[in-house]
């Protein structure tokens, strides 16, 4: 079994998957670099997000109400975090 499937990483395990990540993910840099901007598929992609999260339900009215409520209960605890600092 590795030690992914037991639940916990050693530190040297999470160091290469981490390391071999940042590699990946310069490749694909270079790689869209190199490709250029795709106005049109961004459209396509954002478009087909929204459609995925409309018909999950995250766009419903009530499901709005909620992140709203939700976003309005972070921006005052970050309002109270924000106030003790400036004392």
């Amino acid at each position: 079994m590795s030690s992914t499937a037991k639940g916990s990483l050693s530190k040297e395990v999470a160091k290469r998957w981490l390391e071999r990540f940042e590699a990946v993910a310069e490749i694909d840099q270079a790689a869209e670099k190199k490709r250029g901007a795709r106005p049109q598929w961004s459209i396509e992609i954002s478009l087909s997000l929204i459609e995925a999260a409309r018909a999950a339900g995250f766009l419903s009215p009530s499901a709005l109400a909620t992140r709203e409520s939700e976003d309005e209960a972070v921006r005052r605890t970050w309002d109270r975090l924000r106030a003790r600092l400036r004392k």
